[in-house]
C-alpha cells in the first residue's frame, strides 16, 4: 500500500534497470508479430488486433509487471515516449497532406 502513496520519481532512460529493459524487449516482439500475422495471414486489421491486445493487458494489470518496475515508472515512461513519437509522425504526415492539397 505504501508504494501507491509514494510520489513518482522523475523518469530517466539512463536509470532503467535490466529488468525494465528485459520487460520492454519481451513485450514489443509479440506486438509486432501479432500485427504481422493478422495483416498477412488473416487479412484482418493489425491495428485492431494490437488494440485488443492492449485492452487485454490493461484489464489484466499491465501484463503482470513487477511492483519494482511499476514503482519506478519505466513502463509508463516508455509508452508516453512512444505516444509522443507517434503523435509527431501523425502531425508531420497531416501537414504534408495539407500542403499537397493546397499545392494541387
Amino acid at each position: 500500500m505504501q508504494l501507491l502513496l509514494r510520489p513518482r520519481q522523475p523518469h530517466s532512460c539512463l536509470a532503467l534497470s535490466r529488468s525494465c529493459i528485459t520487460l520492454l524487449l519481451l513485450l514489443l516482439p509479440p506486438l509486432l508479430l501479432l500485427l504481422w500475422i493478422t495483416e498477412m495471414s488473416y487479412a484482418f486489421s493489425g491495428v485492431i488486433a494490437v488494440a485488443v491486445y492492449g485492452l487485454y493487458g490493461a484489464a489484466t494489470n499491465k501484463w503482470d509487471i513487477s511492483l519494482k518496475i511499476e514503482a519506478h515508472g519505466a513502463f509508463d515512461a516508455f509508452w508516453e515516449t512512444m505516444a509522443f513519437i507517434v503523435n509527431g509522425i501523425i502531425f508531420f504526415y497531416s501537414g504534408v497532406a495539407c500542403i499537397n492539397f493546397i499545392v494541387r
